[in-house]
């Protein structure tokens, strides 16, 4: 799974070498990170007028009564934009996701428990860029996960809990970018 994920980013990185003067990139992060203690960045390489792919990768870590929570996630994106007038990346557009994340939670007696979730979706929303130099995105959609969960603690060895009842959730945003 690693070097499947490793080689999608080396492919969209190399990708965005080839700029062509009717092309963007935009690199944005989410408004709506610090309310949720998260660092969020994502970058986006438009295809043509109508398609661009997004990779999101998001880290969050944060201390918690008596321990501490922390994890990353990491999204690819594909977006189809609607708008005739406008072509990407501006405009109301529709975009299938995948996700796959990892967390970890440890407390103060040597306790962890780790979750990896691997889920996907489909969004909708629109984006505007302003002056061919900042883009404002916000998207809502549904979200179907799968977690799966493994805990040890120090008079145990590890315990496999294994896949639990996935379930619809949705996924939502607002993101501030710099187009290039």
């Amino acid at each position: 799974m690693k070097k499947i994920l490793l080689s999608f980013i080396v492919f969209i990185l190399l990708g965005s070498l080839v700029t062509f003067a009717q092309h963007s990139n935009v690199l944005k992060t989410s408004l709506t990170s610090p309310f949720l203690k998260t660092w969020v960045l994502a970058y986006e390489r438009v295809i043509n007028d109508d398609m661009s792919a997004q990779l999101g990768f998001y880290y969050t870590g944060s201390d918690l009564f008596d321990g501490s929570f922390s994890g990353f996630a990491i999204t690819p994106e594909f977006r189809y934009y609607l708008s005739e007038e406008k072509v990407a990346p501006n405009g109301a557009f529709i975009a299938p996701f995948f996700r796959y994340q990892s967390f970890t939670v440890t407390d103060d007696v040597d306790a962890e428990g780790t979750l990896n979730v691997v889920g996907g979706g489909i969004l909708i929303g629109i984006q505007r860029v302003f002056k061919d130099k900042i883009s404002l995105s916000a998207f809502i959609g549904p979200s179907y996960i799968s977690p799966s969960w493994s805990y040890s603690d120090s008079n145990t060895t590890e315990i496999n809990i294994g896949r639990t009842e996935g379930g619809v959730w949705a996924r939502a945003g607002v993101n501030l970018g710099v187009v290039f």
